[in-house]
């Protein structure tokens, strides 16, 4: 590693500490006693639980299909690049298939845009996640570490997309196509089924402050990840809170999407900087 640190990475730094110290502000405005209560109400959908499986079940048998079939091995031969590329194409089936399911359903689709969007509820949204996640994330570790001194078999790694980025083994249209994905297609059909759908379903029969809670254990399930399970989870509840606040999906899909540049950006600036 190089003893001077890198302009670039240097610059996205004292961002990244601006923004975690604005969010952390944030907090601390939510805290004291506002004049206007926020009235949080997300719409009960009215689904049988296998229909929700069936949903869910595409996040499995999508990828799987494409695993199968080898498509994308056959038309690259290198092997990161194939997961690159494997990731943008099962994205964007993911995408088309919950666009199918919200017109084909109107159960699904009412309700999914009621309120109005609001840039101001996405940025705050936003930065209030940044500490929020630094936070869990600090308490989740030496929680991981006393469960694998318990004899749990817990690999506490960073998810395998990630690895690939840190150690910078993409190539530029790999890259972009990989950003695409995280930003624009990840953010849409996620927040589809587990705001949309299971959110909503959790709320027919469980009460809100429950299923914010349930759903964000499955949201963050789902991304196999036990190094970030618990930062995944409250990553989840923020998301739900904000649908529940402004009822609006496109919401969600905004936060979701700038939470992700984010990473996306944290994970490419630090390779090209001290990966050679």
């Amino acid at each position: 590693m190089p003893d001077a640190v890198p302009l670039p990475l240097l610059f996205l730094g004292l961002c990244v500490f601006g923004s975690v110290l604005v969010g952390t502000c944030l907090w601390g405005r939510e805290s004291t006693p506002r004049g206007v209560d926020v009235l949080f109400h997300v719409k009960p959908l009215v689904m049988r639980w296998y229909g929700v499986i069936l949903c869910g079940g595409a996040f499995f048998v999508i990828p799987l299909l494409f695993r199968l079939t080898g498509v994308l091995r056959r038309i690259s031969g290198n092997e990161i690049e194939c997961f690159f590329y494997a990731g943008f194409a099962v994205e964007c089936a993911l995408v088309l298939f919950f666009a199918a399911i919200t017109t084909v359903s109107g159960k699904v689709r009412d309700g999914l845009l009621e309120g109005g969007f609001s840039v101001r509820l996405c940025v705050r949204e936003f930065l209030k996640t940044l500490p929020l996640v630094l936070v869990t994330g600090l308490l989740w570790v030496p929680i991981l570490k006393f469960l694998r001194s318990c004899g749990l078999p817990i690999e506490i790694e960073v998810q395998p997309l990630m690895q690939l980025l840190l150690k910078r083994q993409a190539s530029v249209p790999s890259l972009v196509a990989i950003g695409c994905s995280a930003v624009i297609l990840a953010p849409i059909c996620e927040e589809i089924f587990f705001r949309g759908i299971l959110l909503r379903f959790f709320c027919s029969f469980l009460s809100l402050p429950k299923s914010l809670w349930l759903s964000s254990f499955v949201f963050a399930a789902m991304h196999g990840s036990w190094a970030a399970f618990l930062p995944i989870a409250a990553v989840g509840y923020r998301l739900g809170r904000s649908y529940a606040e402004s009822r609006n999906l496109a919401v969600n899909m905004t936060i979701h999407g700038l939470f992700n540049a984010f990473n996306f950006t944290l994970a490419v600036t630090y390779a090209h900087c001290y990966v050679a």
